[in-house]
Formats: C-alpha cells, structure tokens, sequence
C-alpha cells in the first residue's frame, strides 16, 4: 500500500506558529505602508496603489516565485495579476524578465 501524502499532525502543528508569525508580517506591512504614506500627502491614488502593487509582484517574481505566490506576495488576486500581464505588454516583459532573471540565479520558489 503507498505512503500517504497527507503531513502528520505534529508537523502542522510545528509549522502554525511560522505561519501565524508570517500572516502578522503581512498585516503589519500594510499597517507601516499606510502610516508612511500620511506624511505624504495622504493616502495614494488609485493608479499609484496599483503600480505599487505591479512591483511588488515584479519583485517577488525576481526572486524566484510564481505567479500565483507573486499575486499573494503583491496582496491581489491571481486573476488580476493575470489581467494586468494580458493588458500591459510592458509590464508583461518586466515579469518575463524578471522570471528569466531568477531562473539564471536558480531561484525557482514556485
């Protein structure tokens, strides 16, 4: 009979205090973002939370992820991710790029 595939209890239970700790950093990263900004003038438009958020997921693309680990990194959903690589054939080639960049630096994360 093949091994199961599913993780051991204490294995998830080791690894719930990691994930707590990286969905507070995720928290906390948007909380720091937004009291910066007040200095600034306010919050941001529109158009700068979105390119904002286009080079987060460029960044995280860089280093090694997916595109599905790219839109979380960047805090939007995939199929938006995906709509903006369709609509914006600049954007497009900088992920290309950056893709190609963290493949020559054998950084495939997924």
């Amino acid at each position: 009979m093949p091994e199961s595939r599913r993780p051991v209890a204490e294995s998830v239970r080791a690894a719930v205090p990691q994930a707590e700790r990286v969905l507070a950093w995720l928290a906390a990263r948007k909380d720091v973002e937004r009291i910066l900004r007040i200095p600034l003038g306010g919050l941001p438009s529109e158009r700068d939370e979105r390119l904002a958020q286009m080079a987060e997921a460029l960044r995280a693309t860089a280093q090694g992820l997916g595109p599905s680990a790219a839109a979380v990194w960047a805090g939007v959903p995939e199929h938006l991710l995906r709509q903006w690589l369709e609509r914006d054939p600049e954007f497009a080639s900088a992920v290309r790029a950056a893709s190609a960049l963290a493949a020559a630096q054998r950084l495939d994360l997924g």
